[in-house]
Formats: structure tokens, C-alpha cells, sequence
């Protein structure tokens, strides 16, 4: 456009006639385009109310001064945002347009300023919501026009438009197409605005949230204000103390722990316009896992060994075989684990795991049959040769030597990976009780809080431990056959 950027210009847009734009940083104004027809006449469009507050509908109405009604026709209707580019404006005004998500021709206003962006919902989302109850109850006959503007074809429709800017209608005047428009403007409301921050916060550290008016000349009342926090999954309601009344630019802050995601949800009242109008907006923030929680709750201690415990001291047919090794996992002081609640902010109430005692050591029990010097160790041959009760040669002492090896090995003496204390590991690596627990929260009185949490790890262990169980059984149908294996098919029961 050769005079774009300059306030004032004049685009040729046809030899019929031209286009006149005035803008200002504030205002694009669309005149008129002064295509006459035969008659000389051109189409007018006019407003009921030219000054709307946000929600509010009003009517416009179409004429062309000096011409009959058989030689026109209302082809359609625009809306042009004040925030539309000059180049769109012109656009808009000569018959291009861009489909918003209504259903009828509204120009896109690119560039339209609104409140940045947050974590929080935006104060358009906020303002829609206060006046969105009376926009759904708007009758669809509205004084006397029938129609909404979007798609409409008649000399007079309604609309409640978002934003300042124009309304556009385009005619048929003499066969020759026509457009006028008249500049609407639109009152926004305030918006409530909720804000926390940081919007990601790591469990324990601690989280600021406000609210507040976009417009710091007003005072308003925040009446309710709550919290929804997230527990395992279920969502905890917490219910916070309503400043109240706030005067003109005062912000009302909520600082304290943050132990889960939670979204804050204020409702506020005020007067704007002599209208008393309820405002709603949420904020939300996320917990990140501590560094902590991040790394297996694992054993960290080996397996200990404790004797002969509850074996068989001599294995034989008579006794149906025996015991030759037992593991017995350590478990956890559920009474030594600390909690905290949170006294302020929005997680005000809930407590929260600070630290989980750690895994005792394992416990490893071998019979005493298989050390060299016991009657049942001493009745194996040197070398091979003897049978036992069913004819099969007996395993000679260097293989019970070997059998040893494999029993301590099976059970988890030696911390291997295939092994009691082996399956054990690998399997509280993957449920990993420190992240499951570090983002347990409950809602429960301080004074029962602890005993709550330690009842909470007890079940959260057993849980595991009862799927652990059934994995040792797969280990031991699998491993136990194998290293009876390895010893060649000799006998172990010298009787």
C-alpha cells in the first residue's frame, strides 16, 4: 500500500470509486465505499446503542436513503475488530474476509491486545464466564430483528459483539455492491485474575498465589475461595478462608508448602458500571518430584547370614527331602517415618511424607548338613561309586561342595541378580516405594496424621510384598531345578 503507516489515506479501489481508512494507534475507521449506483443512492447501516457494555446485544439497522426497497438487498454482514491491521481493514471493506469460529463472516482481529498469557486462565476466559449465564438466556427475538448478523440477509439483525470495532454490511444497490459500517464500542469488564507461581514447584518448596482485579481502580470482595489437590486418584477439597472485602489495587496472597498439583479457584463480586457482577478464575500449579523421590527405595545392605536356622539338619528320603536354604527380606519400621503438614497456602492441611526409614538387611539361612564335617555331609563318597536307597549313585563330597555354593547363591548371599535378594531388588527398583509414598498426601487431623501415614506405608507395603511373593515362586520353580542340575544327576540323600 503506498501510504501504509501514514494516519490518513486514500486507496483506489476501483474506477467507480474509492476507499477511505483513517487510523491511530487505537482506532482503525472504516468509512464507507462510495460505489453509487444508478439512483446515486448508497447503503447506511446504524446501531441502536453504539456503546455496549461486554454481553450486551444491539440491533442495526440498514438503509439507503432516496432508493426504493425493490432496487436493494442486504447481501450480508462483517464484524471488524479493532484490532485488525490497517491492510485487513481494507480488506473487510472490500469484500474479503476470514471465518472465525463462528458460523457466520467475522473478521479476525489479528493482533487484538489481551491480557498476557499465565499459568492461570485468561481474564477473556474470566470475563466470558460472568456474563455467560445472561448471553445463553438472551431471547432469539430481540426487539425487532429476528435474525443474529452472522449469515443474516435482512435490513435489520442483532449481535453482541466481543470487542470494539465495526460492524460491516454489504448491499446490492442498482446490481452494484456496497458496503458501510459503523464503530461499535464494546466495555469490558474487569477480569479476576489468580495467579501461582512458580507454575512447577518441587514438593516441599514453597509457592506464592494471588488474585486479584485487572483493574487496580476497583475494589471487590473475594467471597470463596478453595483448593482441589490431587491425591493418588482422588482429588482432595480444600477449603481456604475468603479475604473478604479488598480495597482498589490490593492483591490477596496465599504462600506456603506445595506437597501436590492443586488448581485455586477464587469467586469474586463487585460493582463495575452500576452492575453487580461475579467473577470466577482458577490458577494451577504442578509439584515436581524431589531429588529424593527420583532415586529406588532399594536395600542397601547384603543379605546377612544367620546359620542353620529352620532348615533340615539331615535330608533323606525318610524326611521327604528338606529345607536346604531360607531368605526372609527385611521389612521396614512403618513407625519410622516422618510426615509434615502444611500450615498455610493452598495446600493448607494436607500432610505429606518428609522421610522413609530404610530397609533392614536381608536374612540368609543354610543348613548345617551341607558343611563339611557333618554326619550328613560325611556319609557322600569321595569319589563316585555308592547309590543311594533307589540305585542312583550318590553325589560325592565335591559336589555338595558345589550344592552349598548354589544354595547361598539361590538365596542371595551373594547379592546376585538371579537370587531371592536379586528378584527383590529388581522389583522394589520398579515399584520404587519412595516416589509412591514421597507423593502420598491425606487429609486428616495433625494430631492423627503420623499414625495415618505409618498405616498408609504398611498397606502400601504389603501390596508389594504380595506381588513380590509371587515372583519369588516363578524364581524358585525356575532356579531351584537348575542348580540340581549342575550336579550331574547324582543323588543327594545318602539314605
Amino acid at each position: 500500500m503506498a501510504c501504509a503507516g501514514q494516519p490518513t489515506c486514500t486507496y483506489q479501489a476501483s474506477a467507480a470509486g474509492a476507499v477511505v481508512v483513517q487510523a491511530t494507534l487505537t482506532e482503525t475507521r472504516v468509512l464507507a465505499a462510495r460505489n453509487t449506483g444508478a439512483t446515486g443512492a448508497h447503503v447506511k447501516i446504524t446501531a441502536d446503542s453504539t456503546t455496549l457494555t461486554y454481553g450486551d446485544t444491539t440491533v442495526f439497522r440498514v438503509t439507503v436513503p432516496g432508493a426504493p426497497d425493490s432496487s436493494w438487498t442486504v447481501t450480508g454482514y462483517q464484524f471488524a475488530s479493532l484490532g485488525l491491521q490497517q491492510t485487513a481493514a481494507l480488506l473487510a471493506v472490500r469484500g474479503y474476509s476470514e471465518r472465525s469460529t463462528r458460523t457466520g463472516q467475522r473478521i479476525v482481529a489479528f493482533g487484538a491486545p489481551v491480557i498476557g498469557p499465565t499459568n492461570d486462565r485468561t481474564a477473556r476466559e474470566s470475563d466470558v464466564e460472568s456474563v455467560s449465564q445472561a448471553r445463553k438466556q438472551r431471547p432469539v427475538h430481540f426487539r425487532d430483528a429476528e435474525h443474529e448478523c452472522d449469515g443474516a440477509t435482512s435490513t435489520r439483525c442483532f449481535d453482541d459483539p466481543q470487542d470494539t470495532g465495526y460492524e460491516i454490511v454489504t448491499a446490492l444497490v442498482d446490481g452494484i455492491s456496497q458496503r458501510d459500517s459503523v464503530l461499535v464500542t464494546v466495555l469490558r469488564p474487569p477480569a479476576l485474575v489468580v495467579r501461582c507461581t512458580p507454575a512447577t514447584v518441587v514438593r516441599g518448596d514453597s509457592v506464592i498465589c494471588t488474585i486479584g482485579l485487572s483493574d487496580s481502580t476497583l475494589q471487590f470482595a473475594v467471597d470463596s475461595l478453595a483448593a482441589q489437590a490431587a491425591a493418588d486418584m482422588s482429588v482432595l477439597e480444600i477449603g481456604l478462608q475468603a479475604p473478604g472485602q479488598l480495597p482498589a489495587g490490593r492483591l490477596d496472597t496465599l504462600q506456603g508448602v506445595a506437597v501436590t498439583n492443586t488448581s485455586l479457584t477464587a469467586l469474586a463480586t463487585l460493582t463495575w458500571n452500576g452492575r453487580r457482577l461475579s467473577l470466577r478464575a482458577s490458577a494451577r500449579f504442578e509439584v515436581a518430584k524431589r531429588p529424593r523421590e527420583l532415586q529406588p527405595y532399594i536395600m542397601t545392605l547384603s543379605a546377612h547370614f544367620m546359620g542353620p536356622g529352620r532348615t533340615t539338619a539331615y535330608p533323606s528320603y525318610a524326611t521327604g527331602g528338606g529345607t536346604l536354604g531360607l531368605y526372609e527380606s527385611g521389612t521396614p519400621r512403618f513407625d519410622l517415618i516422618t510426615v509434615s503438614t502444611v500450615q498455610s497456602g493452598p495446600n493448607s492441611g494436607l500432610t505429606y511424607v518428609r522421610t522413609m526409614p530404610g530397609v533392614p538387611e536381608s536374612k540368609v539361612w543354610i543348613t548345617d548338613a551341607l558343611t563339611s564335617g557333618s554326619r550328613w555331609y560325611d556319609a557322600h563318597p569321595i569319589v563316585r561309586g555308592p547309590l543311594d536307597p533307589s540305585g542312583t549313585p550318590l553325589c560325592t563330597r565335591d559336589k555338595i561342595d558345589l550344592l552349598r555354593m548354589e544354595v547361598g547363591r539361590h538365596e542371595g548371599l551373594t547379592s546376585a541378580t538371579k537370587s531371592h535378594y536379586g528378584v527383590q531388588q529388581a522389583f522394589m527398583t520398579q515399584w520404587n516405594l519412595a516416589k509412591v509414598m514421597g507423593a502420598r498426601v491425606i487429609q486428616v487431623p495433625a494430631d492423627s496424621a503420623h499414625a495415618r501415614m505409618s498405616e498408609e506405608f504398611r498397606m502400601e507395603w504389603l501390596r508389594f510384598w504380595k506381588q513380590l511373593d509371587v515372583l519369588q515362586s516363578k524364581f524358585d520353580s525356575v532356579d531351584t531345578p537348575a542348580s540340581f542340575a549342575r550336579l550331574g544327576g547324582c543323588s543327594i540323600y545318602p539314605e
